[in-house]
């Protein structure tokens, strides 16, 4: 059931990023693709790009205290180099003064400024980051350091999951790998994938609309067989009843219908059941997804919310091809969720390109 929907502002980081990654299923993810250890986190995409997060203590985050946020993003292939992003939040919520540039402390020694990248965010230079990768796998203090406070990063799990990174994309025993390091040929190292390209269809309605007495009458057969499946469904069963709902429609084509009702709704998100039917609406041919909420020529897409702000943990989008619904875009914002919505944060699960209905 969706229960943990509405209970999603109690939860610490960690907490969250397992519920999302052990219960969210829309892109049907191998799940050795995501992984949580501590206060750091992984997910790689379906090119083979990985993306790692550490945090501050939950038990900062918790008490409201200056937060840090450490992603580091690499792309697969031999010898490629890890990029690094820092993302501070103060505390000081009424604070009038400017950030000033920050500084990297290692056990409480200055490396030296940052260096200012996009949307606010800072990057530590080479002879940084060399000294930040060694302080984390010696679990040295590591800190950050403005004119507003310190911020103090974790480095609780975060060999784990830089030690998965290396192994999804082959690199352990390599030169290049970030952990357990070694003479293997880098040529050894996975290729990165292709983006896969998605030709986008065509359809009939635009948007959805409520179903008329007839169609509700037509749809009765395979509305049954829906509700039978969603009670056997018990890892996304829906918490509304969908026997009693006027349930919506829209014509994809001649051979199409595109069929939704409320499914589940918690504190600030709801999810919506989708399924594509035979134009006589008496045969489901696609279970599209039980959690996006809005339809739009041919793209049902949603969000989740992190938290009462707005900031959006998750966003999702699925195209029809003339055949089928299929997953185009999953981007999860792990650890950076519940403090700021900007892009550095993001962590695609699913990237495609995505053709224009012509």
């Amino acid at each position: 059931m969706k229960l943990w929907t509405s209970r999603m502002a109690g939860f610490g980081l960690a907490g969250i990023i397992a519920a999302f990654t052990s219960s969210y299923s829309i892109a049907a993810k191998p799940s050795d693709m995501s992984f949580t250890h501590g206060e750091w986190n992984i997910n790689c995409d379906n090119t083979l790009t990985c993306r790692a997060a550490g945090d501050s203590e939950y038990s900062l985050n918790a008490e409201n205290q200056n937060i840090v946020e450490v992603i580091l993003t690499r792309a697969a292939g031999p010898s490629t180099p890890v990029t690094n992003r820092v993302v501070l939040t103060d505390s000081g919520d009424t604070d009038p003064q400017k950030p000033s540039v920050p500084e990297l402390l290692i056990n409480q020694q200055s490396l030296g400024k940052l260096q200012a990248a996009e949307q606010g965010t800072w990057q530590m230079d080479k002879a940084q980051f060399t000294a930040f990768m060694q302080a984390l796998q010696h679990s040295a203090k590591i800190t950050f350091r403005d004119n507003l406070g310190q911020y103090a990063l974790s480095s609780s799990g975060s060999s784990a999951v830089l030690l998965r990174m290396d192994d999804i994309q082959g690199r352990i025993g390599t030169p290049g790998a970030l952990i357990k390091k070694g003479n293997r040929d880098e040529t050894s190292v996975k290729a990165p994938l292709p983006v896969p390209e998605i030709k986008a269809a065509k359809v009939i309605d635009a948007a959805m609309r409520p179903m008329t007495d007839p169609e509700q009458k037509a749809f009765a057969g395979s509305l049954k067989q829906i509700v039978q499946q969603d009670a056997d469904n018990q890892e996304e069963s829906c918490t509304d009843d969908l026997a009693t709902q006027r349930w919506s429609i829209a014509r994809l084509d001649a051979s199409h219908s595109l069929v939704s009702a409320t499914c589940w709704s918690g504190a600030y998100n709801e999810g919506r059941l989708w399924y594509v039917l035979n134009p006589d609406l008496n045969q489901i041919l696609q279970r599209v997804t039980y959690d996006s909420v809005d339809y739009d020529s041919g793209v049902i897409s949603g969000s989740f919310l992190g938290n009462s702000m707005g900031i959006t943990l998750s966003s999702y989008k699925q195209v029809w091809d003339g055949q089928r619904f299929v997953d185009s875009e999953n981007t999860y914002r792990g650890l950076c969720a519940l403090h700021n919505d900007i892009q550095a944060c993001e962590m695609p699960l699913i990237v495609s390109k995505v053709i224009p209905a012509k």
